[in-house]
């Protein structure tokens, strides 16, 4: 089972499912828990709603010791999508930086930067280059964001699993309830704000956040009017050029087999059947409410079913901004180790430099630092072993600082309960091999995809899975996975 978890201004949302046996296969089961709060506590009071409400969700829903996907407001990321060459992963995001600098209003030591690759960049017609480039989403969230909402997550007493951009999730589950449309714009209308996405040929071409919600219609009669004019706007920003008269349908893009053919909707504002009339006249597109829990469920749970959802969307990258922010910060806290390191050392050098120089040019000295330096002789043994030590640590960032990486993939891909390994096997340029007992076929499915999951992974396998005569049922199957690694820069495959 898995969870996504979408916390909103004035509710939070829980969505449980159990995927299918058969990868692709629509889910088993799909259950949904929401919580109210009152936005309008203090700072404190609200955060103590929140972390109730989680809690009571999560014990509705029975996640125990399970991972849960969590929810980045579209409003704290800056997403955008660039076209790149077809390089390696590291490669990539050592460009994807570079146009951060330029993009992200934050210094980038502020920020965690997630990409994933959509597929090949669309190609004006008869244009064939040698080599197409990749269309490539990205994003970039401040630190302090993602650690807020996974100490919330925490605080309930939980394990936070991703971090995922809200329209990114709302837009997988947009895909999945509604595969038919592949041209679409799906807007999210919310209580205090509202998300909009445009899906073209499958893929997410745009997606935004407008200030308006559905509490308007309590205060702001004229609400639904402007959450339409952000609806266009929005169509308008992603597409083309207007008409001379701003008319809708000429401006979203230049080709009109492209046009959005369908309007889908969900949030909790879309209760309203008048949100929906209006919106679909409005734009000339034929509405439909998404149904993300099945039954007369509500709309509401879009973003958290696209979390929890296990299956993989063409077009659709996962943006796991969770998984990147462990791995720099493990890389941060190996860094200042060497740089302490090094400073330490350096010191020492430093000092027993100007003691020998002092030996050179003082000859009545002589005897006398003759006698400190071979004090000193214990202390130098030091520094020359703290050399080494740096040494050896700079070897292993510049070589082996993948390490860590893989071992805190297939850690975290562990289902936590059902699964244990017995041996761990892998060497620079080789594929991973993973042996151990697992508790049945779903669980080593949810392995299998939590690990093709990790940036590190280019895909993985089941060797085997076995289930001894003579075993209990409570020791589950012996099974065997093959995880094979995306190239590191200068490592060649064996």
């Amino acid at each position: 089972m898995t969870f996504g978890l979408d916390i909103g201004r004035r509710s939070v949302k829980l969505v449980r499912v159990d995927a299918s046996r058969k990868p692709g296969e629509a889910p088993k089961f799909v259950k949904g828990a929401s919580r109210d709060f009152d936005p309008k506590l203090d700072e404190a009071g609200q955060r103590a709603a929140i972390v109730q409400a989680i809690r009571e969700c999560a014990q509705e829903l029975g996640v125990g010791k399970s991972p849960v996907a969590i929810a980045v407001p579209r409003a704290e990321a800056v997403l955008k999508t660039v076209y790149l060459p077809p390089v390696s992963a590291e490669e990539r995001s050592r460009l994807i930086r570079f146009q951060a600098a330029k993009d992200v209003p934050f210094e980038l030591s502020e920020v965690v930067l997630a990409n994933g690759v959509v597929g090949e960049a669309p190609l004006p017609k008869g244009e064939v280059p040698a080599i197409p480039p990749l269309e490539v989403n990205y994003a970039a969230v401040r630190s302090s964001v993602l650690e807020g909402l996974r100490a919330l997550v925490r605080e309930a007493g939980l394990e936070a699993g991703t971090l995922e951009i809200s329209t990114q999730a709302a837009a997988r589950a947009a895909r999945l309830l509604a595969p038919d449309a592949e041209d679409a714009v799906l807007v999210l209308v919310g209580a205090l704000a509202s998300e909009i996405v445009l899906l073209r040929k499958g893929r997410l071409a745009f997606s935004r956040s407008a200030s308006v919600g559905s509490v308007g219609a309590e205060t702001e009669p004229g609400w639904l009017d402007k959450l339409c004019a952000e609806v266009q706007r929005s169509l308008r920003a992603a597409g083309g050029p207007t008409s001379a008269a701003g008319a809708l349908q000429p401006s979203w893009v230049d080709d009109a087999a492209d046009q959005p053919k369908a309007l889908l909707l969900a949030g909790g504002g879309v209760k309203d059947p008048n949100v929906v009339a209006t919106l679909a006249a409005r734009l000339g597109l034929p509405a439909r409410v998404l149904d993300p829990l099945g039954g007369d469920s509500s709309p509401a749970f879009v973003v958290a079913r696209g979390l929890a959802d296990p299956r993989v969307v063409a077009g659709i990258p996962i943006l796991d901004m969770a998984g990147i922010a462990d791995a720099e910060a493990a890389k941060s806290i190996r860094q200042r180790g060497i740089v302490i390191g090094a400073a330490a050392v350096l010191a020492l050098v430093v000092i027993f430099t100007a003691i020998r120089w002092a030996i050179v040019s003082n000859e009545d000295e002589a005897d006398r630092l003759q006698d400190q330096m071979k004090k000193l002789k214990p202390d130098l043994d030091v520094v020359k072993a703290k050399l080494h030590e740096v040494t050896v640590a700079q070897d292993w960032e510049k070589k082996k600082g993948r390490s860590l990486d893989v071992l805190l993939c297939v850690s975290k891909a562990i289902p936590e309960g059902d699964a244990y390994l017995t041996n761990f096997t892998w060497s620079d340029g080789k594929p991973v091999q993973l042996t151990g007992r697992i508790r049945d076929q779903a669980s080593a499915d949810a392995y299998l995809r939590r690990l093709n999951r990790d940036p590190i992974v280019d895909r993985s396998k089941l060797n085997y899975l076995h289930h001894k005569e003579g075993d209990s049922k409570e020791r589950g199957s012996e099974f065997m996975i093959t995880a094979y690694l995306k190239e590191a820069p200068g490592e060649k495959t064996k």
